[in-house]
Protein backbone atom coordinates (compact mmCIF):
# COMPACT_ATOMS: atom_id res chain seq x y z
CA UNK A 1 0.00 0.00 0.00
CA UNK A 2 2.82 2.70 1.15
CA UNK A 3 4.38 1.69 -2.62
CA UNK A 4 1.43 2.44 -4.29
CA UNK A 5 1.23 5.32 -2.39
CA UNK A 6 4.78 6.71 -3.27
CA UNK A 7 4.41 5.87 -7.11
CA UNK A 8 0.89 7.66 -6.86
CA UNK A 9 2.79 10.50 -5.59
CA UNK A 10 5.65 10.56 -7.36
CA UNK A 11 3.33 9.99 -10.78
CA UNK A 12 1.80 13.19 -9.78
CA UNK A 13 4.93 15.34 -9.86
CA UNK A 14 6.27 13.60 -12.96
CA UNK A 15 4.39 12.44 -16.01
CA UNK A 16 6.54 9.20 -16.32
CA UNK A 17 5.76 5.81 -14.34
CA UNK A 18 9.26 5.85 -12.57
CA UNK A 19 9.92 6.60 -8.87
CA UNK A 20 11.80 9.32 -8.15
CA UNK A 21 15.55 8.69 -7.10
CA UNK A 22 14.94 9.76 -3.51
CA UNK A 23 11.85 7.25 -3.30
CA UNK A 24 13.72 4.44 -5.03
CA UNK A 25 15.80 2.87 -1.70
CA UNK A 26 12.24 2.79 0.35
CA UNK A 27 10.32 0.86 -2.51
CA UNK A 28 13.74 -1.11 -2.77
CA UNK A 29 13.67 -1.11 0.93
CA UNK A 30 9.79 -2.13 1.12
CA UNK A 31 10.06 -4.68 -1.62
CA UNK A 32 12.97 -6.75 -0.21
CA UNK A 33 11.08 -6.58 3.61
CA UNK A 34 7.79 -8.08 1.62
CA UNK A 35 9.76 -11.29 0.02
CA UNK A 36 11.91 -11.91 3.05
CA UNK A 37 8.42 -12.13 4.71
CA UNK A 38 7.26 -14.64 2.02
CA UNK A 39 10.27 -16.77 2.39
CA UNK A 40 9.92 -16.72 6.05
CA UNK A 41 6.40 -17.71 5.58
CA UNK A 42 7.10 -20.67 2.85
CA UNK A 43 10.07 -21.64 5.06
CA UNK A 44 7.54 -22.20 8.05
CA UNK A 45 4.63 -23.75 6.05
CA UNK A 46 7.17 -26.44 4.77
CA UNK A 47 8.65 -27.04 7.82
CA UNK A 48 4.74 -27.35 9.76
CA UNK A 49 4.48 -30.06 6.46
CA UNK A 50 7.14 -31.97 7.16
CA UNK A 51 6.30 -32.74 10.64
CA UNK A 52 2.58 -33.74 9.37
CA UNK A 53 4.38 -36.06 7.20
CA UNK A 54 7.01 -37.53 9.75
CA UNK A 55 4.14 -38.12 11.90
CA UNK A 56 2.11 -39.88 9.17
CA UNK A 57 4.94 -41.75 8.43
CA UNK A 58 5.51 -42.76 12.35
CA UNK A 59 2.11 -43.80 13.13
CA UNK A 60 0.53 -47.26 12.01
CA UNK A 61 -1.57 -46.90 8.93
CA UNK A 62 -4.84 -49.28 9.81
CA UNK A 63 -5.46 -47.91 13.06
CA UNK A 64 -8.43 -45.42 12.60
CA UNK A 65 -8.28 -44.23 16.64
CA UNK A 66 -4.60 -43.78 16.28
CA UNK A 67 -5.39 -41.55 12.99
CA UNK A 68 -7.50 -39.30 14.77
CA UNK A 69 -5.22 -39.18 18.12
CA UNK A 70 -2.35 -38.55 15.99
CA UNK A 71 -3.74 -35.96 14.00
CA UNK A 72 -5.61 -33.87 16.78
CA UNK A 73 -2.20 -32.98 18.71
CA UNK A 74 -0.61 -31.75 15.34
CA UNK A 75 -2.24 -28.44 15.28
CA UNK A 76 -5.50 -26.93 16.29
CA UNK A 77 -5.60 -25.21 12.99
CA UNK A 78 -8.64 -27.05 10.57
CA UNK A 79 -6.28 -26.75 7.71
CA UNK A 80 -3.42 -28.95 8.78
CA UNK A 81 -5.78 -31.44 10.31
CA UNK A 82 -7.52 -31.32 7.00
CA UNK A 83 -3.99 -32.05 5.16
CA UNK A 84 -2.97 -34.64 7.42
CA UNK A 85 -5.76 -36.69 6.97
CA UNK A 86 -5.77 -36.04 2.90
CA UNK A 87 -1.82 -37.23 3.27
CA UNK A 88 -2.71 -39.82 5.62
CA UNK A 89 -5.06 -41.56 2.93
CA UNK A 90 -3.51 -40.32 -0.11
CA UNK A 91 -0.15 -42.32 1.02
CA UNK A 92 -2.41 -45.53 2.45
CA UNK A 93 -4.05 -45.39 -1.41
CA UNK A 94 -0.71 -45.27 -3.01
CA UNK A 95 0.83 -48.20 -0.68
CA UNK A 96 -2.14 -50.30 -1.39
CA UNK A 97 -1.64 -49.53 -5.43
CA UNK A 98 2.15 -50.01 -5.45
CA UNK A 99 3.72 -51.57 -2.66
CA UNK A 100 3.83 -52.28 1.40
CA UNK A 101 5.53 -49.35 2.96
CA UNK A 102 6.53 -51.02 6.03
CA UNK A 103 8.42 -53.97 4.05
CA UNK A 104 12.01 -53.89 3.52
CA UNK A 105 13.78 -54.09 0.12
CA UNK A 106 13.83 -57.69 -1.21
CA UNK A 107 17.28 -59.54 -0.21
CA UNK A 108 16.40 -63.01 -1.22
CA UNK A 109 18.25 -62.40 -4.71
CA UNK A 110 21.39 -61.75 -2.91
CA UNK A 111 23.52 -64.53 -1.52
CA UNK A 112 26.38 -64.71 0.15
CA UNK A 113 29.54 -66.85 -1.49
CA UNK A 114 32.80 -67.94 -0.82
CA UNK A 115 35.31 -68.45 -3.45
CA UNK A 116 37.11 -72.02 -3.18
CA UNK A 117 39.08 -71.70 -6.26
CA UNK A 118 41.24 -68.56 -7.39
CA UNK A 119 40.05 -67.31 -10.59
CA UNK A 120 41.34 -63.66 -10.38
CA UNK A 121 39.09 -60.60 -12.02
CA UNK A 122 36.25 -61.31 -13.85
CA UNK A 123 33.72 -59.12 -15.16
CA UNK A 124 30.12 -60.67 -13.69
CA UNK A 125 27.64 -61.19 -16.56
CA UNK A 126 24.30 -59.86 -15.49
CA UNK A 127 25.15 -56.39 -13.44
CA UNK A 128 28.54 -55.80 -15.30
CA UNK A 129 30.61 -54.90 -12.04
CA UNK A 130 33.96 -56.30 -12.02
CA UNK A 131 35.22 -58.47 -9.07
CA UNK A 132 38.31 -60.35 -7.74
CA UNK A 133 37.73 -64.18 -7.21
CA UNK A 134 40.37 -64.75 -4.56
CA UNK A 135 40.39 -68.21 -2.87
CA UNK A 136 38.82 -68.10 0.66
CA UNK A 137 37.20 -64.43 -0.20
CA UNK A 138 33.59 -63.92 0.91
CA UNK A 139 31.22 -61.99 -1.11
CA UNK A 140 27.47 -60.59 -1.31
CA UNK A 141 26.28 -61.18 -4.98
CA UNK A 142 23.58 -61.60 -6.96
CA UNK A 143 21.79 -65.06 -7.46
CA UNK A 144 21.81 -64.65 -11.52
CA UNK A 145 25.75 -63.24 -11.37
CA UNK A 146 27.14 -66.58 -9.32
CA UNK A 147 24.95 -69.21 -10.87
CA UNK A 148 27.50 -70.14 -13.68
CA UNK A 149 30.30 -70.12 -10.78
CA UNK A 150 28.32 -72.21 -8.37
CA UNK A 151 27.86 -74.99 -10.81
CA UNK A 152 31.48 -74.94 -11.81
CA UNK A 153 32.31 -75.09 -8.10
CA UNK A 154 34.18 -72.24 -7.66
CA UNK A 155 32.29 -71.04 -5.10
CA UNK A 156 29.61 -71.89 -2.39
CA UNK A 157 26.74 -70.52 -0.80
CA UNK A 158 27.87 -69.26 2.58
CA UNK A 159 24.18 -68.66 4.14
CA UNK A 160 23.07 -72.08 4.29
CA UNK A 161 20.71 -71.95 1.42
CA UNK A 162 20.41 -74.68 -1.16
CA UNK A 163 20.66 -73.64 -4.82
CA UNK A 164 19.83 -76.37 -7.69
CA UNK A 165 20.74 -75.43 -10.84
Amino acid sequence: LELKILALKNAEESNDQQLSMPSRPVALLHNANIQRAKRCLLAYHHHRMQIIKDIQRLKPSNDIAATNAISAPISTNAQEVAFAQEYAALREQYAAEVFELNMLPPTSHMLQVRVLKEVGQVVLPDSGRSITLNKGASLFLDRADVENFLQQGIVQVVDGEEVDF
